[in-house]
């Protein structure tokens, strides 16, 4: 054996690199060679310490020492050589860290800290937040009832969800095991990726409005006449203009029309004279950035947590029915209208 051969026998084996984690994760390939930058999972954008500490060493050992902070609350390695990938991805699973879902599934839910410590807030974010990503982040692949994918796509070789073929028919048709499996479990993949955040009241902070759904805390101020003196501080306040004093009548009145359930009038109010009637949950859909961005329309008022999730649920089922491959929510909507959706959404209002 030659020396050269020697030396490349003992050179250790360089990490491999599955091609389908990559696409799915957001392992990001940067501009130079070899070079890719690794976009961290941040759950609700809170870190401790420890992983603050963790992400800097990670860093500095594997990066050129940056960490940059993403426009959804995340944070990511950039200048990690790709031979690295793999021992970067393992300390950060230790730290119970790890890379943020990328291509076509549901990504991390953005949201405010909410009532945890936000005075303007009027839901707690975090906690709903949370619900969300407990069982929706990530998802690529979603179980639908077979009836509800058979009213949507007739039956094909591609189709997932159908009856499973005949053994010879499967032979014929050359079809993957992994297509047969999901048809027995009526899997049906995500038409292109999905963004959800949850804003604590009427600012949407996380930008409700630019998400495929979106969350905003809301609430129903209701005027107790025995407290009040008539300073006219909620007039002041209403950024609306719906809340009027005649003091000639000693009576305030409140234009629900013109009303956006902000909570400003109950904040500013010396003496408790406004007070929450209902607080809950106004739902936008189809907003998106990048090269056509939009912003999603409100669908539905005053849901609760359990009413959200639900509301959810029958998104992304009416998404998955109705959307060509590749088409975002907002497309969607612009093509058969938010009506629809809408019908779906009131179900569970």
């Amino acid at each position: 054996m030659s020396e050269r051969e020697t030396l490349e026998e003992s050179k250790p084996e360089k990490p491999k690199i599955d091609a389908r984690e990559l696409k799915r994760g957001a392992y990001l390939r940067q501009r130079q060679k070899e070079m890719f930058c690794l976009r961290i999972k941040t759950p609700r954008g809170m870190l401790n310490p420890e992983q603050l500490a963790k992400l800097a060493e990670l860093a500095r050992t594997y990066g050129q020492g940056v960490v940059h902070l993403t426009a959804r609350q995340g944070m990511e390695i950039p200048w990690v050589h790709q031979d690295n990938i793999s021992l970067v991805k393992d300390d950060l699973e230790k730290s119970g860290l790890g890379i943020s879902a990328s291509g076509a599934r549901v990504r991390t839910v953005v949201c405010c800290p909410g009532t945890r410590w936000c005075p303007w807030a009027c839901i707690d974010a975090l906690n709903l937040a949370e619900q969300i990503e407990k069982e929706f982040y990530g998802k690529e692949e979603f179980d639908l009832s077979l009836a509800s994918i058979a009213s949507a796509h007739p039956p094909s070789a591609n189709t997932v969800g159908e009856v499973p073929l005949q053994e010879k028919e499967i032979e014929r048709l050359g079809i993957s095991p992994e297509i047969i499996e999901a048809r027995t479990r009526n899997v049906v993949a995500l038409p292109h990726k999905f963004r959800m955040s949850v804003s604590g009241c009427s600012n949407s902070c996380a930008r409700a409005q630019e998400n495929d759904i979106g969350f905003c805390g809301q609430v129903k101020p209701d005027w107790v006449k025995e407290k009040c003196n008539l300073c006219r501080a909620c007039e002041g306040a209403c950024p609306t203009e719906a809340i009027k004093v005649h003091p000639r009548k000693r009576v305030v009145s409140l234009d629900e029309s013109k009303c956006i359930y902000c909570g400003l009038c109950i904040l500013n109010c010396p003496n408790g004279a406004w007070q929450a009637k209902l607080i809950g949950l106004a739902m936008y859909a189809g907003g998106k950035w990048g090269r056509f961005p939009q912003l999603g329309k409100r669908i539905a008022n005053f849901l609760n947590e359990k009413q959200a999730l639900h509301a959810i649920r029958k998104t992304i089922e009416f998404y998955i029915k109705e959307a060509k491959r590749g088409e975002r929510l907002a497309n969607l909507l612009n093509r058969i209208g938010i009506d629809r959706l809408r019908q779906e959404i009131m179900e569970v209002a």
